[in-house]
């Protein structure tokens, strides 16, 4: 069988492993990944809405382009690629590892499979909800979106770079699940690492030049979002990086994982 013909059958079985619409891809990521920051992004413009429709001391910032999807970027992604995480863990732990050793004796290509099956569909929804967004906040909200506008090179970018940024990161999200073969462990280090270690990174000697590695900052960064940060390899650089960075993880734990089995 070939490369692609093995990998498409490995698709296959991993959608039907997951649950299809019973999994916990559609009954928590998508909420979670989706619903719940573009909930967010909307409260918060109607907040910001309604203050800037007062006559107070308390100014509102207008808010442009580049800043109109940051829950998507922070919250959305992550939620992927922790879920991503959970799922290579659990793959591997317990009565399913032994299962999975004769089921799928191409290991890569099944982690390979995983990521695409988690990825992919973070990728496009949080695609589809960037543009749903950008168009949104200047029609509902014109008091502080108005300069956010889905048809400049900014709001274009999201478009496209923030699916590469979520599809790289449920890479990050598996080759952690690999190298951390506990579910529960897996998840709690990503989720902090993701959402704490790579903020606080900058309060540390040198953390200013420290922050120009962190690969969520890179992705990010990349996908478009204004942050305090110039890594020397520009924005397609920091996607580049943060790709990389997945590749990385994914082959390493690969090896980990192959290494137990033959244990």
């Amino acid at each position: 069988m070939s490369a692609v013909g093995a990998l498409r059958r490995a698709v296959a079985a991993e959608a039907v492993a997951l649950g299809g619409p019973r999994s916990f891809v559609f009954r928590l990521t998508l909420p979670l990944g989706v619903l719940l920051p573009v909930l967010i992004t909307l409260v918060v413009a109607a907040v910001a809405e309604s203050l800037n429709s007062r006559d107070g001391l308390l100014g509102v910032t207008a808010v442009n382009t580049t800043n109109s999807v940051y829950w998507l970027l922070w919250i959305g992604v992550t939620v992927f690629a922790v879920s991503a995480a959970y799922r290579q863990a659990e793959s591997e732990a317990g009565p399913v590892a032994e299962t999975r050793r004769y089921a799928e004796p191409r290991l890569l290509t099944g982690m390979i499979a995983r990521w695409i099956v988690i990825g992919g569909p973070g990728a496009i929804s949080l695609g589809v909800a960037a543009l749903l967004t950008m168009l949104a906040l200047p029609v509902f909200f014109p008091g502080v979106h108005s300069e956010v506008d889905v048809f400049t090179p900014e709001g274009v970018r999201f478009l496209w770079a923030l699916p590469v940024y979520a599809f790289g990161a449920a890479g990050v999200g598996l080759g952690i699940g690999a190298l951390i073969p506990s579910a529960p462990a897996a998840v709690a280090v990503l989720t902090v690492w993701s959402l704490l270690v790579e903020n606080a990174v900058i309060l540390l000697p040198r953390g200013d030049v420290l922050t120009g590695f962190m690969p969520f900052l890179n992705g990010v960064y990349g996908s478009g979002q204004d942050l305090a940060i110039d890594p020397a390899w520009g924005r397609g650089g920091a996607l580049i990086y943060l790709c990389a960075i997945a590749l990385a993880l994914v082959l390493t734990g690969w090896l980990r994982t192959r290494a137990v089995r033959r244990r």
